[in-house]
């Protein structure tokens, strides 16, 4: 969801009279933290490390709220830090799983998805039962087919995607809104 939304935000930020090369004055600091973070959500998905998944899930949030916390003077993270909040919550909550709606997952087509988390076999999911924990922070939310990318998503994951977008549609000087990140010369 996320990156089919930058993608969009791109597009739309271009067509909006921005340009992609003022993303570059964003005055972003230690970005490695955010390239951290989420190498280290892709490192779930590396068979070997089956067995620490959750505590990798876990983790690797550690990089993305330092990520946020110095980069705090933008803004746009504020809501970013909420986003990360909840998905660090429910997922630690459930030992390094994001629980998942079934019936999310049968609205977008995918059954042989939800045989999949009922064996316990996906390394980022679990499907949501009576012993859930914070269930309603959960994937619940659909983008359903005909979307061609369909997936189901949760309050943070939304939270996570309104600010980047935010960030990237302001960066980019979209709409006539200022081409930088940096915060107001009053709030200085």
């Amino acid at each position: 969801m996320l990156f089919d939304a930058l993608v969009a935000c791109l597009v739309i930020g271009r067509l909006a009279g921005g340009r992609v090369h003022r993303l570059a004055t964003i005055p972003l600091r230690h970005s490695w933290l955010f390239v951290v973070g989420f190498a280290g959500q892709l490192l779930i998905l590396v068979p070997a490390l089956s067995a620490a998944s959750g505590w990798i899930h876990i983790l690797s949030y550690a990089p993305l709220f330092a990520g946020v916390a110095v980069n705090f003077h933008i803004r746009e993270l504020w809501i970013a830090a909420l986003g990360l909040a909840l998905n660090f919550s429910v997922i630690a909550a459930n030992g390094g799983k994001m629980p998942t709606s079934a019936e999310a997952i049968r609205r977008i087509g995918r059954p042989g998805l939800i045989r999949y988390l009922q064996q316990g076999r996906h390394p980022r999911n679990v499907l949501i039962t009576r012993r859930t924990w914070l269930p309603l922070l959960g994937d619940r939310f659909v983008l359903p087919p005909p979307y061609p990318r369909a997936t189901v998503f949760s309050a943070g994951d939304v939270l996570l995607t309104v600010s980047i977008c935010a960030l990237v549609l302001r960066g980019m000087g979209a709409f006539g809104l200022g081409r930088s990140a940096e915060p107001s010369p009053k709030a200085r």
